[in-house]
């Protein structure tokens, strides 16, 4: 009997905690509820083909009026944040007016309603000029050279390892393996492209899987570079130590701005080319100092700079793989082989290195 009723008592104490614990979860699960915004089916493209002109749509139930929906860069596009207010609600999606603001690169999606903010999803935005450009059997990559509103003919267009020329429409086609990651052109003369945060934007990301066409368009902006000046830096070797910041600031950053205001004085077009070693590989990690700090130190410069690869501006933690090795690189600054047309100079950009790191590059 004793058994019995310390079974009973075992028994109800357990149902209790039991009873409790679910009491708890449910009024977490309300809590939650009572604190999301309540938005299902959404459907988030892993690329938007952005087009000039046109709403962007976002599939999903339950938006509301008042909604605003956040495109947040995370891909070192820059522009900052962009807000965008539905404009039409349908039962499954909404419409938004594209703004002129969004530029081309990674972007985090989040809805506001209120004092609430939630994620909705990540995408790529793509800019395109030329939605209805047909396919072509084969070809995974296609896109449009233009300026002006009009397709520049005979503009060289690779993936780093097969090539081909824009037709008279502007129009190019490409059977990309799509290794290198990225699609590029060989400016031509007489154009310029648009700078973001430093880097000449002559290449575009590849992001999709090799069956899939990417449209990739390439905006050229006409100038007469005839009469030019190349400013040719080496070594700058920035790594947050000693002061070089600094020091890069009040000296180098100082006197490349003179020199720029010199030549512009004189009516010529200026342009810096790297020579390799903007970072400094020993350093990428021990003082958190890579590519994109050294990319910001230069990205306010009024003249477009283009990049050669070094030996110190390859990760130092992947041993023996000189492809891994200059992922990064590649993913931030563009192809590590590529050309330009500069006036009537034709400038080609190549990587003369294997890298092979043997050592601890923090051992000196």
């Amino acid at each position: 009997m004793k058994r019995y009723k310390i079974f009973l008592l075992l028994s109800l104490a357990l149902t209790l905690v039991v009873t409790a614990c679910k009491d708890n979860i449910a009024t977490e699960i309300e809590e939650k509820i009572a604190t999301a915004i309540k938005v299902t089916h959404i459907n988030i493209p892993y690329v938007y083909d952005v087009a000039n002109q046109e709403d962007i749509k976002i599939e999903g139930r339950g938006f509301q009026e008042g909604d605003i929906i956040t495109f947040i860069p995370k891909g070192g596009q820059g522009g900052g944040t962009v807000e965008l207010t539905v404009n039409s609600i349908a039962e499954d999606h909404i419409l938004m007016a594209n703004p002129d603001r969004l530029r081309e690169g990674d972007y985090e999606i989040r809805i506001k309603r209120g004092t609430l903010d939630q994620l909705l999803g990540k995408t790529y935005v793509n800019l395109i000029f030329n939605a209805s450009l047909p396919d072509r059997e084969g070809m995974n990559v296609k896109g449009t050279v233009y300026a002006n509103g009009q397709g520049v003919a005979n503009v060289v267009v690779s993936d780093g390892f097969e090539f081909t020329t824009t037709d008279q429409n502007g129009a190019y086609y490409l059977a990309s393996a799509k290794k290198n990651g990225n699609v590029f052109i060989s400016v031509p003369s007489n154009y310029e492209v648009a700078v973001t945060n430093g880097i000449p934007q002559f290449f575009k990301k590849l992001v999709g899987i090799n069956s899939a066409t990417e449209i990739k368009d390439f905006e050229l902006f006409p100038v007469n570079n005839d009469n030019h000046v190349v400013a040719f830096m080496a070594d700058i070797h920035l790594a947050n130590r000693n002061g070089d910041i600094s020091q890069f600031q009040s000296g180098f950053i100082q006197h490349i701005n003179e020199t720029y205001e010199y030549y512009k004085g004189q009516g010529k077009k200026f342009y810096g080319l790297t020579l390799g070693d903007q970072s400094w590989d020993a350093y990428w990690y021990a003082n958190n100092f890579k590519l994109a700090e050294y990319l910001n130190q230069v990205k306010d410069l009024e003249f477009p700079v283009y990049n050669v690869i070094g030996n110190h501006d390859y990760d130092p933690y992947i041993a023996l793989n000189d492809w891994l090795a200059s992922a990064p690189y590649r993913n931030l600054m563009g192809p590590t082989y590529y050309s330009m047309n500069i006036g009537q100079v034709h400038y080609v950009i190549l990587d003369n290195m294997v890298y092979k790191m043997l050592v601890d590059p923090t051992v000196h």
